[in-house]
């Protein structure tokens, strides 16, 4: 891959290095440009993919693992564990934005309080039994 890039890309028309810091040049990562990237591709016979898009939505389907930091959420149908600062402010049924970070699923949101948790089961109880009016 090194030796095609250097002998037949051009530096700033196929491909370009991303700066970091006080970092030498030499030792900065290169990044493609789309006209690269096709290059690379047909040089190696490579196919591209459809990537997976995270974070997702997901829904908790279990909170009350005997680990408070753990809970259980269906992401496209499917069952996943996931690490949590506190799996007692959630309940099962709420959505929640889940992301990938080192090979594991966090979910990426935390309420800010058990009052509003409270209050948000209340209101999605109240929405899904709606009170009869006396009359």
């Amino acid at each position: 891959m090194i030796a095609f890039r250097r002998t037949q890309l051009k530096e700033g028309e196929d491909w370009y290095r991303v700066h970091q810091g006080a970092k030498p040049a030499h030792m900065c990562p290169i990044a493609f440009t789309d006209g690269g990237y096709l290059k690379v591709m047909a040089k190696f016979k490579l196919t591209t993919t459809e990537q997976d898009v995270w974070p997702k939505v997901a829904v908790v389907s279990r909170n009350n693992w005997p680990n408070q930091k753990l809970m259980t959420v269906l992401i496209d149908g499917k069952s996943h564990n996931v690490i949590v600062a506190n799996a007692k402010l959630f309940y099962p049924g709420a959505e929640v934005e889940v992301d990938r970070k080192g090979g594991k699923l966090i979910c990426s949101q935390r309420p800010i309080s058990a009052a509003k948790l409270f209050h948000a089961i209340k209101r999605r109880h109240e929405e899904t039994n709606p009170r009869k009016e006396i009359q």
